[in-house]
């Protein structure tokens, strides 16, 4: 009886032994032909779990089971939904998603600036009109044009030669001539004009083009009453005296009267009449001074206030 016990007994051991033995060397198969991966145990912060004695826990892997995880993943996100990762693979992910979306951003930003701005284009000045001719002048009108140049419309302004503002004739002006009326005779003026191209980002201009031109006189005759403004010198005296040509006439004494520079002025008519243009030209005798005035007019005014005023100069300058 002893005998069958120990029997058994060694059997027993001899079949334990071997399947140990066996799952021994099917283990070690599966960890050489990779079938088996032994991976550290990480908590949801990816740091590795360990034991109360401080080794790292590890736990075996299928080789297997992470392929059929990684198609399913795969398959997850062919649906539209998100697959369920490890918290270093969610850390991962996350950190991709967020570069996704920062590209997406800077593409939708910069799809939408190209989308919203508006490109401008830049409009070259226009050319510079040649010059202005003056032609078919009277005594009240004459007629301005020039040389057409590529432009939505021109500006023209105009002034008395000796006059500082400038006045608007025509701010968008489309003919390239002009007849200007309701000017006074014997007068000189400036004109300027300027071409205009007229787009979104506002008007290009071209440089202003100038131009004087000077009325005809009135062809009459006429009595001239002349006024001359005095200079305020103290109530200095001297000798006023008026001179008068007309045509290709020989220069004519008016008058000479003695004055006082009080600031007032001295009247004169002339007894004579004149037609056309003519020159009249004021002198004090004394001061060895004069002023000439052109009229067409029955009535004029020459101003001397100015003469024989003396200029006096600071020392420190």
């Amino acid at each position: 009886m002893k005998d069958f016990k120990a029997t058994v007994a060694v059997i027993l051991a001899a079949v334990i032994v071997l399947t140990l033995a066996a799952c021994s060397a099917k283990k070690n198969e599966r960890e050489a032909n990779g079938e088996v991966v032994t991976a550290v145990v990480t908590n949801e912060n990816g740091e590795p779990v360990t034991n109360s004695d401080g080794s790292v826990v590890t736990e075996i892997v299928s080789a297997s089971d992470d392929e059929n995880e990684s198609a399913a993943e795969v398959n997850l996100h062919d649906e539209g939904k998100t697959p369920k990762t490890t918290a270093a693979q969610n850390g991962k992910e996350k950190e991709t998603k967020e570069n996704k979306e920062s590209k997406n951003n800077s593409s939708s930003q910069n799809g939408t600036a190209s989308s919203t701005t508006q490109a401008v284009t830049k409009v070259k000045n226009p050319n510079t009109v040649d010059k202005i001719k003056v032609s078919d002048v009277t005594e009240s009108s004459m007629t301005l044009s020039w040389k057409a140049v590529t432009c939505d419309f021109y500006e023209l302004e105009y002034k008395r030669k000796a006059a500082e503002k400038w006045e608007t004739v025509d701010d968008s002006l489309k003919s390239s001539k002009i007849q200007l009326t309701g000017l006074e005779s014997l007068t000189e003026y400036s004109f300027r004009l300027r071409a205009v191209i007229k787009h979104k980002a506002g008007n290009s201009e071209s440089l202003w083009t100038y131009a004087d031109a000077k009325t005809a006189a009135k062809d009459i005759t006429r009595k001239i009453k002349i006024k001359v403004l005095l200079p305020a010198r103290n109530n200095e005296k001297d000798k006023l005296v008026l001179y008068i040509k007309e045509k290709d006439k020989e220069k004519e004494k008016l008058v000479a009267k003695d004055v006082v520079f009080d600031g007032g002025s001295f009247e004169f008519e002339t007894e004579d009449k004149y037609s056309g243009t003519v020159t009249i030209t004021a002198k004090l005798k004394n001061a060895g001074a004069e002023r000439k005035l052109e009229t067409d007019k029955e009535e004029c005014t020459i101003d001397i206030s100015q003469i024989g005023i003396d200029i006096i100069y600071d020392d420190d300058e």
